[in-house]
C-alpha cells in the first residue's frame, strides 16, 4: 500500500518498483516480480537494487547455456542494453561459466561505464576464479570506495598488510557493494586470528552480495574456523568445495583453478580434524 502511494506520488520512482518487485517476489508472484523489476530498470538503468532483483529473479527458474546466449544476443542487439547483458553475466558466472560470464560483464561495462553494478560484478567473477588482481583493475575507474579496494589489493601484493586493511576498511565505509573488499579482509583477519567478530560480519556481507561463490563460502568457513565454530566451518566449507565442483562446464570453461580447490580441501580437513571427525578429514586427504 505504500509503495504505491509512493508511485502515485511520483510515477517515475524506481524504487518503489523496486519493493513492489520484492514483495512479489516474497509472494511467489514471479511474473509480477518480473514487471516491477523491469519497470524499475526502465526509469533508472542504473539501479543496483533492480538490477540485482531481476537477476534474483531469473535464478528462480531453470537457466540454461542457450537461453543465456539468447540473453546475451538481445542485449547486444541495437539498442543494446548494458542492464540485460549484465544479467546474462551474472547468470553465466551461477553456473560457472566463467569465460562467458567475463565476456559479458566486459561488454555491459563498455557499453555504459557507468554501469557500476557491472564493474562490480566483474570483480566478484574474478574473485570466483582467484583473480584478486584483476578484480581490483575491474573497479579502478567505478567510483572512490571502489579505489580504496584496488590500494587494498595492491598493498596485499606489497605483504603491507596493515595498509591492506587499512584500504579494504576505507572501501566498506565509502559503500563498496563489489563483495570484494568484505571479502578480502575477513579473510585477513582471520589469517591474523584478529578481530573475529568483525571478520564474521564481514564475511557474511561478502556471501550475501555473493551467495554462490564458493571462494567468499571458503573466506566464511575458514573465519568460523579460526572462531572454533568447527561444525558450522564443516558446513559451509562442503558447500563451497560441492558448489566448485557441481557447476558445470564446458570445454572452454576452465572453472575455479585446481589449487583453489585444493586449498577448500585442506580448511575442510582441518575444520574436520578440529570438529573430532578424523576419518572424514583421512578420506579428504586421499
Amino acid at each position: 500500500m505504500l509503495a504505491h502511494r509512493a508511485l502515485a506520488a511520483d510515477r517515475n520512482s524506481a524504487d518503489a518498483h523496486v519493493i513492489l518487485g520484492e514483495i512479489a517476489l516474497r509472494s511467489h508472484r514471479l511474473a509480477g516480480a518480473l514487471v516491477e523489476y523491469e519497470q524499475a530498470i526502465v526509469l533508472q538503468p542504473h539501479s543496483q537494487a533492480a538490477m540485482e532483483g531481476l537477476a534474483g529473479l531469473y535464478r528462480q527458474g531453470s537457466v540454461t547455456k542457450s537461453m543465456l546466449r539468447r540473453m546475451e544476443a538481445v542485449a547486444a542487439h541495437p539498442p543494446q542494453s548494458a542492464p540485460l547483458m549484465e544479467i546474462a553475466g551474472r547468470l553465466y558466472a551461477d553456473h560457472g561459466w566463467y569465460s562467458a560470464a567475463e565476456r559479458c560483464l566486459r561488454r555491459a561495462v563498455e557499453m555504459d561505464p557507468a554501469q557500476i553494478s557491472a564493474a562490480q560484478a566483474l570483480a566478484q567473477t574474478y574473485i570466483l576464479i582467484g583473480n584478486a588482481r584483476a578484480a581490483a583493475d575491474s573497479l579502478s575507474q567505478s567510483n572512490t570506495a571502489s579505489a580504496a579496494v584496488v590500494e587494498g589489493v595492491r598493498a596485499g601484493e606489497r605483504n603491507d598488510l596493515l595498509a591492506s586493511m587499512r584500504n579494504y576498511d576505507a572501501a566498506l565505509r565509502q559503500g563498496d557493494r563489489s563483495g570484494l573488499a568484505a571479502n578480502n579482509l575477513a579473510w585477513l583477519y582471520a589469517q591474523q586470528g584478529i578481530r573475529l567478530d568483525r571478520a564474521l560480519t564481514l564475511a557474511l556481507l561478502a556471501h550475501e552480495l555473493a551467495p554462490r561463490n564458493p571462494a567468499v563460502l571458503d573466506t566464511l568457513g575458514f573465519v568460523h574456523l579460526r572462531r572454533r565454530e568447527y561444525s558450522q566451518a564443516v558446513e559451509v566449507l562442503r558447500k563451497a568445495i560441492q558448489i566448485a565442483e557441481q557447476q558445470p562446464k564446458d570445454k572452454d570453461e576452465a572453472g575455479a583453478p585446481p589449487q583453489m580447490l585444493a586449498e577448500f580441501r585442506r580448511h575442510l580437513a582441518e575444520a574436520y580434524l578440529r570438529s573430532g571427525q578424523t576419518e572424514a578429514a583421512q578420506a579428504l586427504a586421499k
